[in-house]
Order: C-alpha cells, then sequence, then structure tokens
C-alpha cells in the first residue's frame, strides 16, 4: 500500500464504484478527492470543459493548491477555466500557462474561454509551444534539438517522472522520507514538475547559448571563453578577485 505524502482529512461520503479510487503515493486523501472529482464532470457543459476534463491531470492540479483537497464542492475544471489565467496554474506536467501566453499572448483574449483549450484544440497541432522550461527555443540549437524535438523529450522526462512518482520506487522512497519530516510532502507538487538541465533559468539557458555562440564563432577550434558572472553576495568577490568566470 503506498504511504501517504500528504495527511489531511478525508470526506466522510463514500466513494461511489464508478470511479474507483487509484491509490498513488500522494495519499489516500488525494487519491479520494482524484475520484471525487472525475465523478463530478458535468456531462452537460461546453465543449472547453468537456475537452479540457478530457486532458486534466487532478492530481497535478491539487498540489499546486492544497486547500482545493478539502473544498470538495469545488469543480476543479470549472476552477481552472474560470482562475488558470489569474493564477498560472497548470492542468498538465507539460503545460505552462504563463509560458505559453509569453510566446502566444493572442491566446489570452481569443474566442475560446481557456488558452489551454484553445491550445489541445488547434495549437498544439500547429507547433505552439507551452512547455514550461525556460528558453526552449534558445537552447535547443545547442542542444542539437529543434524547439519541438526538446520540447517532446522534456515532456517524455517529465511524464516518466511523473508515473515513477505515483506509483514507483520514486514515490515509495519521497514518502517515507515525508514520514520522518512532513515538511518534504509539501513540495510534491514541485517534485512532479522539476526543473531539467540545462534549462534551470534563462540565466543558465543564455549561457548556454552563449557558449556554443563563441564556439561557432572560433570554428570549434580550442579557444578561451570568459563569462560575467556576478559575486556570490555582495561585499565578497569570487577567489581569483575578479567579477568575471574563465572556461578554457
Amino acid at each position: 500500500m503506498p504511504r501517504p505524502l500528504l495527511r489531511l482529512r478525508l470526506p466522510a461520503a463514500p466513494p461511489r464504484a464508478d470511479v474507483p479510487v487509484e491509490p498513488t503515493h500522494l495519499g489516500p486523501a488525494v487519491d479520494q478527492r482524484v475520484a471525487e472529482a472525475r465523478r463530478a464532470l458535468r456531462t452537460d457543459a461546453g465543449p472547453d470543459y468537456r475537452l479540457v476534463a478530457e486532458n486534466f491531470d487532478f492530481a497535478h492540479y491539487l498540489l499546486q493548491g492544497p486547500p482545493l483537497i478539502e473544498r470538495h464542492r469545488i469543480d476543479l475544471v470549472q476552477h481552472f477555466l474560470r482562475d488558470g489565467v489569474e493564477l498560472d496554474r497548470s492542468p498538465d506536467v507539460n503545460f505552462s500557462m504563463s509560458r505559453y501566453l509569453e510566446r502566444h499572448p493572442e491566446r489570452a483574449h481569443g474566442p475560446g474561454r481557456s488558452p489551454y483549450a484553445a491550445w489541445l484544440r488547434t495549437g498544439r497541432d500547429a507547433g505552439e509551444i507551452a512547455d514550461p522550461a525556460p528558453g526552449v527555443e534558445k537552447a535547443a540549437p545547442a542542444l542539437g534539438m529543434t524547439p519541438h524535438q526538446l520540447a517532446d523529450t522534456l515532456g517524455e522526462l517529465r511524464t516518466d517522472l511523473r508515473e515513477r512518482f505515483l506509483h514507483g520506487r520514486l514515490g515509495e522512497v519521497f514518502a517515507k522520507a515525508a514520514e520522518i519530516e512532513p515538511l518534504i510532502g509539501s513540495v510534491a507538487g514541485r517534485v512532479l514538475r522539476p526543473t531539467i538541465p540545462p534549462l534551470l533559468s534563462e540565466e543558465a539557458v543564455d549561457q548556454v547559448a552563449a557558449i556554443r555562440a563563441a564556439q561557432e564563432a572560433a570554428g570549434h577550434r580550442r579557444a578561451r571563453l570568459v563569462l560575467p558572472a556576478a559575486p556570490a553576495a555582495v561585499g565578497r568577490r569570487p577567489p581569483d578577485g575578479g567579477g568575471t568566470s574563465r572556461v578554457r
């Protein structure tokens, strides 16, 4: 039986048989809330609602807003459609609302109710990238990929990690650690959406791109590259006494 990461009060209502509770390492409170949310999906809703519901990762959404786990009357899909843009919530580990709207701001004011629904309906097939990683377009050439290939690779890595975390040894170990230190369980949402090297930050991607540009400028010959680097703390200087990092 998976060990729970989050120890929360369970609702009193017994589960219905039509949507069984799927045990995961997130624990019975999250598992039962996910099943409850799936049972509560509306059958008379509009096309955006139905499309989003078919692709919605309920566990991932709950971990972004843990109070929703105990708010049993809230329709999670409707909550996302109403507040997802403002709260920058993600319905899928491989979709970032803010990154998508940075690339395609027109989707924020399109004819549909949800940028995510627009991406599912037409944007994804049109090649619009919604990956959460920073600088996908800039990092891809340095990694020998197109932006779409890199986004696909990152998506495969996250999807594999999600499965291992929910049902595999990784999640089991994490849950045991959370039993010893409950604060560990509070970062489960971040574990399900990791930063993947070298796309750790915009700054890291800029450095990778700069190194690649320098290599190309040198014709890939042996050369010395100097990158500006900030001191580790105010009033302190790097060991070499300067403000640069030298890469041979």
